[in-house]
């Protein structure tokens, strides 16, 4: 199943279960501005 490792090879960031570290999202949230967010709601709202 999981391949054996090595106990001096740090397993590369955010591997998830086998290190107990979770990827940080990576989304385009700051694409908008505020004003952007809020217009873009009202018309999707409406």
């Amino acid at each position: 199943m999981l391949p054996e490792k090595k106990e001096e090879e740090l397993p590369e960031r955010g591997t998830g279960r086998e290190t107990g570290t979770a990827k940080k999202p990576t989304g385009p949230k700051n694409r908008l501005t505020d004003e952007e967010r809020k217009k873009r709601h009202k018309e999707k709202t409406s």
